[in-house]
């Protein structure tokens, strides 16, 4: 199940109509804020379930400038199959739902934007293997430090 929390794709000037099609628009160098609006929520009761709450934003304040400023929310309910160890569900459920809400919204700015003034604006393809959590290696045993004892003299 995805669910859309909110929509905006919105010409970043409507009275200036670019001379480039969105379409063909360059992403580099552009702020796509998304870390912080990025929930994983399971629920207790039945550990297979979990929801990923996505949002990604552009704000067009920082960086360089696109033709639409951004602001898409959107849940998905995933249930993972129980033969998936618990120790790695959190770290799958993260990288493949947050990629399949994020191409929900990929398609939906596409979407709206088309009919726009400025043309379809295509999101770039991302991915989210740096949500995985980073697990500490257990510390490695050292040889306790031996004292030379003191010569006395």
């Amino acid at each position: 199940k995805i669910c859309f929390v909110g929509i905006k794709v919105w010409p970043h000037d409507p009275d200036r109509p670019t001379v480039q099609d969105a379409t063909s628009f360059d992403f580099n160098g552009v702020e796509i804020q998304e870390g912080s609006e990025t929930h994983i929520l399971n629920n207790d009761e039945d550990q297979s379930f979990y929801r990923v709450i996505l949002r990604i934003s552009i704000a067009n304040r920082v960086g360089k400038i696109t033709p639409y400023d951004v602001d898409v929310c959107v849940y998905g309910d995933f249930h993972i199959n129980k033969n998936v160890p618990i120790e790695e569900r959190e770290d799958l459920i993260t990288v493949n739902g947050c990629s399949m809400l994020y191409g929900a919204i990929r398609e939906q700015v596409m979407t709206l934007s088309a009919r726009s003034i400025h043309g379809m604006l295509i999101l770039p393809t991302v991915h989210f293997r740096d949500k995985i959590k980073k697990r500490e290696e257990p510390p490695s045993r050292k040889q306790p430090k031996t004292r030379k004892p003191k010569a006395s003299g």
